[in-house]
């Protein structure tokens, strides 16, 4: 059994930057089953601006247990979701990953989400495990990689690990 528990939006694309005719299909038929489906040549394009959301809002939610709309409307929050954002922006540019918007379009698009609690805090207050290395680990390893410095995200992973360690959900 399937059990879809949000949004009706899929994106369908191949990692070899091409639009194909079986991406086409699979989006056409995500249409036709009352879903709205994408295809797109730059899947990796599509992933890096979730993963950047994921990344800037999820980790100031975790952190703060504040909503989408909170950290939107928050001068404080929505400044720590920038930053993160600025330094996310910057690793993914070094390895040809650019976003069509701004920080703020970005954070924006998040919080027009409302009251919306992201997966990661779900995980930690339901006691499984996260997200974190796939979500925030990662770019920051890859920010390393690219001799990209990234303070802000620093402080913050070191945050949400030792969180995430203190209610024994990471090593």
């Amino acid at each position: 059994m399937i059990r879809h528990a949000a949004g009706d939006h899929f994106i369908f694309g191949e990692p070899s930057h091409r639009l194909t005719s079986r991406v086409q299909d699979l989006a056409d038929a995500a249409t036709s089953g009352g879903l709205r489906g994408t295809a797109t040549a730059n899947i990796h394009q599509e992933v890096w601006l979730k993963l950047l959301g994921n990344l800037s809002m999820g980790a100031v939610s975790l952190l703060t247990a504040a909503t989408l709309k909170d950290i939107g409307h928050d001068p404080g929050l929505r400044a720590v979701a920038r930053r993160l954002l600025d330094e996310s922006r910057a690793v993914g540019e070094c390895f040809g990953l650019r976003l069509d918007m701004t920080n703020y379009a970005r954070i924006d698009l998040g919080a027009a989400l409302g009251r919306f609690r992201p997966s990661i805090l779900q995980d930690l207050e339901a006691g499984r495990p996260m997200e974190i290395d796939a979500m925030i680990t990662v770019v920051a390893e890859l920010g390393t990689r690219a001799g990209v410095a990234t303070p802000a995200l620093d402080v913050v992973l070191a945050l949400i690990q030792g969180r995430a360690r203190l209610a024994g959900l990471y090593p």
